[in-house]
């Protein structure tokens, strides 16, 4: 228990420092999220629901699954085979982007 408690101070400590570079990549994830929407629009017709809906969807799923493809093909490039642990990473940048797009 107190490992953990060391480990969260220190993590503390360590975001607060580098808080710039977190809303940095924070502030680029909801700009690509953006470029997406915008260009995903184009497809749809502005006119329903059910348009715009789908839209926001295909956005929100695409985001994650393009972020951890090219982390995935750049990996792969060197190392020759899957990247370990990338469905996690997938699943972490999409709850950051949910988080954001939730509090914006």
């Amino acid at each position: 228990m107190f490992k953990h408690l060391l480990f969260m101070i220190g993590l503390t400590l360590l975001i607060i420092i580098s808080e710039p570079v977190w809303q940095f990549g924070l502030h680029q994830l909801l700009a690509f999220h953006s470029y997406l929407l915008t260009h995903i629009a184009s497809i749809f017709s502005q006119s329903k629901e059910t348009a715009k809906f789908l839209e926001r969807f295909i956005a929100i799923m695409a985001t994650p699954i393009l972020i951890s493809s090219a982390l995935s093909g750049i990996y792969w490039l060197f190392k020759r085979r899957s990247m370990p642990g990338i469905e996690l990473f997938s699943w972490t940048v999409w709850i950051v982007l949910m988080t954001a797009l939730l509090l914006a």
